[in-house]
């Protein structure tokens, strides 16, 4: 399997001596959506917990469950019930949270939910506060997959999904600001594909440095056509939106010059985009033999790409955002033990001190479909 894939993967380079990759430090099967360090310096994982993961096995509720990472332990900091699609960021001692209570088909918490907490998230949760409902959820609207950012002068913001009524409706992205636990302003749609039958999901969120806001989501037109990779943002006083090329999946980060950088995927490689006052043309960083899983995290002046394909994790960096590395395999700590298991990319964490990047994966077993549960 490695033979093939190594041949499978085509770098596209600039032509000189290829690049060392910056190292990662693995901090295992965590299975957690979200991965940061905190300014402190202290690692956090945040999760939904489904139960159990065999498909067989039919669940009724979730939980977001935030973790902090210490030799290699997680101890669990908070927990909260009827709650999904974690996002987590710092700012001083104070970790902030959101997630959405849009988990299930019947699920009558359609909306966005904040709390906050200091000494890294180990002090008191504040009590949970629906952001959206007096926006969506009261209007017979849905509002999931959250996605929170911040920036160094404490700007917060937010983008999520809104759809109206049923879940398989087009959804729009939806973007605020917060302050003081609620949103400063109505949500404002940033990005949306007019008469597309399934809209967008899953957006990202950053605050470049100007305190313009940028926003980066798959959608889909029709489900027959192929996703496209969107990014919008209100850096001239507008949100503008644009498309950067086929694909979904990815990520956004801001390195240490104040450039906002994006990763996103297709079924033949892992692609990167850049904001610095225009954006760039997207740039294949790893061409490849299946539909990857892809994240990106600031590392000093640079950036971070890591990737999973075929049950393998593959690191790739850059010092300025614009020549990279060759990509490097990077061994997990938790081995499969046979085909039965998988391993896929999940979290990437930049460390603010200029530390190397946390990587986190999924690593599950296979389900015995003919025992009984």
């Amino acid at each position: 399997m490695r033979a093939r894939l190594l041949a499978l993967l085509v770098v596209t380079g600039c032509g000189e001596a290829p690049k060392e990759c910056v190292p990662v430090v693995d901090v295992g099967a965590l299975q957690a959506e979200e991965l940061l360090f905190t300014e402190s310096g202290a690692l956090v994982s945040a999760r939904t917990d489904e139960g159990p993961t065999c498909d067989v096995v039919e669940f009724d509720t979730t939980a977001v469950r935030i973790a902090r990472l210490e030799a290699g332990v997680q101890t669990e900091i908070a927990a909260f019930a009827n709650a999904c699609w974690p996002s987590v960021v710092s700012f001083g001692d104070t970790l902030h949270a959101v997630w959405s209570g849009d988990c299930l088909e019947d699920d009558a918490a359609d909306d966005i939910f904040y709390a906050h907490a200091d000494g890294d998230g180990t002090g008191d949760w504040s009590a949970p506060v629906n952001l959206t409902s007096g926006y969506e959820s009261a209007l017979g609207r849905r509002a999931s997959a959250p996605s929170l950012a911040i920036s160094s002068d404490r700007l917060l913001a937010i983008a999520y999904v809104s759809r109206e009524g049923a879940f398989t409706s087009p959804g729009e992205i939806r973007t605020a600001v917060l302050g003081d636990g609620a949103l400063e302003a109505p949500p404002v749609t940033s990005l949306s594909v007019p008469g597309a039958e399934y809209g967008c999901q899953r957006p990202e969120i950053i605050v470049g440095p100007g305190g313009e806001l940028h926003v980066m989501s798959e959608c889909t037109t029709d489900v027959a056509d192929p996703s496209m990779m969107h990014w919008a943002t209100n850096a001239s006083g507008d949100w503008i939106q644009q498309v950067v090329g086929a694909g979904g999946g990815g990520g956004l980060t801001v390195d240490g010059s104040g450039v906002v950088h994006g990763v996103f995927v297709d079924a033949e490689g892992v692609y990167v985009v850049r904001h610095d006052g225009a954006l760039s043309d997207a740039f294949r960083v790893a061409a490849t033999s299946s539909y990857p899983r892809a994240r990106i995290a600031a590392h000093g002046s640079g950036v971070v790409v890591a990737f999973s394909v075929e049950n393998q994790l593959w690191v790739a960096s850059s010092d300025d955002g614009i020549e990279y590395s060759s990509p490097c395999r990077h061994d997990p700590e938790v081995e499969r033990l046979d085909e039965s298991e998988t391993t896929a990319l999940v979290s990437l964490a930049g460390d603010p001190s200029g530390g190397p990047p946390a990587l986190g994966y999924d690593h599950e077993k296979g389900c015995d479909l003919d025992s009984e549960p």
